[in-house]
């Protein structure tokens, strides 16, 4: 049984580091990215730097100078240490994002944890 397991959760890792970088290079593949629509946008501000500039500085923060591979091992090491980096949308850090909604999911879980058993209960019963 401890064989299964321990098969089940490397499988489990496999698939996730995968799946990860897969979503990763899909993200870098796509025709414009993040970084030049910020770097456009910051361009744009009266007394800023240069559209080349800012392109530059970011693509060095966010590690997008090098190839996929070498990115999503930069992402995967960074993320493994708990830094998800600034959320695009929020302009915060993700980490501080995450535990302000996370609760919301808890809520969420708990009653429908609830739900399920209230009517799969008599539901079971009167099967």
């Amino acid at each position: 049984m401890s064989k299964f397991i321990i098969r089940r959760l490397a499988l489990a890792i496999v698939i996730v580091l995968l799946g990860s970088l897969t979503v990763y290079t899909v993200i870098r593949s796509l025709p414009t990215s993040y970084v030049e629509a910020v770097a456009r946008q910051n361009s744009t501000q009266p007394g800023s730097k240069s559209y080349r500039e800012i392109l530059k500085e970011l693509n060095e923060k966010y590690n997008m100078n090098s190839d996929i591979f070498t990115g999503f091992v930069g992402w995967l090491g960074s993320a493994i240490k708990g830094d998800f980096g600034n959320s695009w949308i929020y302009n915060k850090p993700v980490t501080e994002k995450f535990s302000e909604v996370i609760w919301y999911s808890v809520v969420l879980n708990i009653v429908t944890f609830f739900l399920q058993f209230i009517i799969a209960i008599p539901l079971g019963i009167l099967a």
